[in-house]
């Protein structure tokens, strides 16, 4: 079972080093890692993607609260938050095929970013089914190189995993 998990930690050397040896001890692989500055100063903001039994994965988020600099953990779903990721693609692009390129992009809410030397780099910030189907859809074309970020995660409504101001 695939869990998205937040982790509010302060901004410190190490700190991803204990959150993945956690991980890591428990046998688990982490499938996707995000991490960003938050609108608190010097609070960073893990979210993880792992796969694995509900009950030790529940277990392990109970750990990684216990470490050194983490504030507070999270788990996040489809039905308590909007979830998302992020994808560079590079496909092969000539003016037959530019209106074709352009409408599909539109149509899955990404954008074209660049046009150079019969490429083009496209970007779209997603649901993951979204983008697997961007995907699919471009492979006929070429697609030359890509990039994708691991999933963020906010809930929905007034929730949140910063700390009450």
């Amino acid at each position: 079972m695939q869990k998205i998990i937040s982790i509010l930690v302060e901004d410190r050397p190490g700190v991803l080093m204990r959150i993945a040896g956690l991980f890591f001890r428990r046998g688990f692989n982490i499938e996707a890692l995000s991490v960003g500055s938050t609108e608190i100063p010097g609070k960073s903001r893990f979210t993880i993607t792992v796969d694995g039994d509900e009950a030790v994965l529940e277990q392990v988020r109970k750990q990684v609260q216990k470490l050194l600099y983490v504030h507070r953990t999270a788990e996040h779903d489809h039905k308590n938050s909007q979830l998302r990721e992020y994808a560079l693609i590079k496909v092969k692009f000539s003016n037959k095929i530019k209106t074709e390129v352009f409408h599909l992009v539109e149509f899955f809410g990404g954008k074209v970013l660049d046009i150079y030397d019969e490429t083009a780099i496209i970007e779209i910030a997603e649901e993951e089914s979204r983008i697997d189907m961007l995907f699919e859809r471009l492979e006929p074309y070429g697609i030359i190189e890509s990039l994708r970020t691991g999933k963020v995660s906010m809930f929905r409504g007034t929730r949140s995993i910063n700390p009450q101001k």
